[in-house]
């Protein structure tokens, strides 16, 4: 059967295609300035497929993604250097997208989870709203029933629609102050969290390519609200921390910019950073807006902006090369976020088992290769899943962090779910594959 191509879906988004002498040419619909794309190919098990993208072909660093349920994203199993890539497919159907998306119904999924947890509270900061429109969502997160006199802390991201980077960042701070981890349930204590991982919701919902949303827009949009939220919390109380979450769609620059904060929140936080890979600074970054907002309504406040990324920098990792992370390699990141943020609110965090790094399951038709970075060089790290773990073994060195690896037969593949380092007691994981059992999505069909 040849290659079939549809963009019909939430948030499908492309211009044209065509396929020749077994390379596939995609041109995203909004061509060089805004290269969003996001597509369903089918009739492509067993085929290893060639994709280019012309627009893109004096430009690298980009975070070409596949998915085969709109859940698990990995990243093409070859990235070259230009708008090149290409992958091995194990099913007849797959998803391609430039970054892997983080859409309004992944973050409904999202909220229904977190809506679960005793510590969680799902709010909507306004009931009034045009037709067809997305309501904008807040999580707060606390010791519920013991909120009064607690100092707040607002973490705002995703003020453009392409910056999915910063909601799977903001996702993982959730999910790390909603965990049974020591450092999380001092923070519930203290604190009352309110996080806004999807801001531009509706531009997620119907524009992707539009500019992002200005904190001195009108008194009826997203922006205003969350002022007018902040407002209101400072009122009636302290607000301890602002944070706007940004993120890059291509190349790296991770960063911690604390734009007003006294002197000794700097010191604290780049002494217990867990986050080796960014660079922490102070001072004004160039999109101040956001910063101006939160310093003109809540002075006594510290205010940072997060810049956050689809690659680890290589003068960071001391590695030759920038290194690609996934969506998992986001939600630890932002488990390390959450400890480094703690210092700066006067927590001391507990000490952590080092990260689990750019987690890679790469198949062909006979075997799997399972690679994950580790800065510790004799952990035991396995490959596991339900009744299955396989170790894996230090084969080299990327820049400072050694690079674990396993070989598992194809046959083996459905089985793996994630990647585990214990010591004694202690163990962490980043996941691999989060529903790899679950069929392709036919709904798109």
């Amino acid at each position: 059967m040849p290659i079939s191509i549809f963009a019909d879906f939430e948030n499908g988004s492309l211009g044209s295609w065509q396929e020749e002498n077994g390379v596939v040419s995609i041109q995203p619909a909004g061509g060089v300035n805004n290269p969003w794309f996001y597509f369903l190919i089918s009739f492509v098990e067993g085929r290893t497929v060639e994709f280019k993208v012309p627009t893109l072909a004096d430009q690298g660093g980009w975070p070409f993604s596949v998915s085969y349920d709109r859940t698990d994203w990995v990243p093409a199993d070859y990235c070259g250097p230009k708008a090149g890539f290409r992958h091995y497919f194990r099913a007849d159907d797959a998803i391609i997208s430039l970054t892997p998306p983080y859409t309004n119904g992944m973050f409904y999924d999202f909220t229904l989870w977190a809506k679960r947890s005793p510590h969680a509270d799902i709010r909507y900061l306004s009931n009034i709203k045009p037709p067809g429109s997305e309501p904008l969502t807040c999580i707060t997160i606390s010791q519920m029933g013991e909120l009064a006199n607690k100092p707040a802390v607002w973490l705002v991201a995703r003020e453009h629609p392409a910056e999915a980077a910063a909601s799977w960042l903001a996702e993982g701070v959730v999910r790390y102050l909603l965990s049974p981890a020591p450092t999380a349930r001092t923070l519930r204590q203290q604190f009352v969290f309110h996080i806004i991982p999807l801001l531009d919701i509706m531009g997620v919902h119907s524009d992707p390519a539009r500019d992002a949303l200005g904190w001195d827009d009108g008194e009826d949009s997203m922006t205003a609200l969350v002022k007018q939220e902040i407002i209101n919390e400072q009122q009636n109380g302290e607000v301890a921390l602002i944070a706007n979450i940004r993120s890059l769609w291509q190349g790296c620059d991770d960063r911690i910019t604390l734009v007003k904060s006294p002197q000794q929140y700097f010191e604290r936080m780049s002494a217990a950073t867990t986050l080796p890979w960014f660079s922490i600074k102070t001072g004004m970054p160039k999109s101040s807006a956001f910063a101006a907002m939160a310093a003109e309504v809540c002075p006594q406040a510290v205010v940072a902006e997060i810049q956050t990324s689809w690659f680890y920098n290589q003068a960071s990792m001391g590695a030759t090369h920038d290194i690609r992370k996934s969506q998992y390699d986001l939600l630890q990141e932002g488990e390390l976020l959450a400890h480094t943020l703690s210092a700066t609110l006067g927590v001391t965090p507990t000490p952590m088992l080092p990260a689990l790094l750019a987690p890679r399951l790469v198949s062909n038709e006979q075997s799997a290769r399972v690679t994950v970075l580790c800065s510790q060089p004799d952990a035991q790290i396995f490959v596991a899943g339900h009744a299955y773990q396989q170790e894996m073994r230090p084969v080299g060195v990327q820049g400072s962090y050694s690079q674990y690896e396993v070989e598992i037969p194809f046959t083996q593949v459905e089985l793996v779910q994630y990647i585990t380092l214990k010591s004694g007691s202690e163990e962490r994981r980043i996941i691999l594959a989060e529903r790899r059992n679950r069929p392709s999505d036919s709904s798109l069909l």
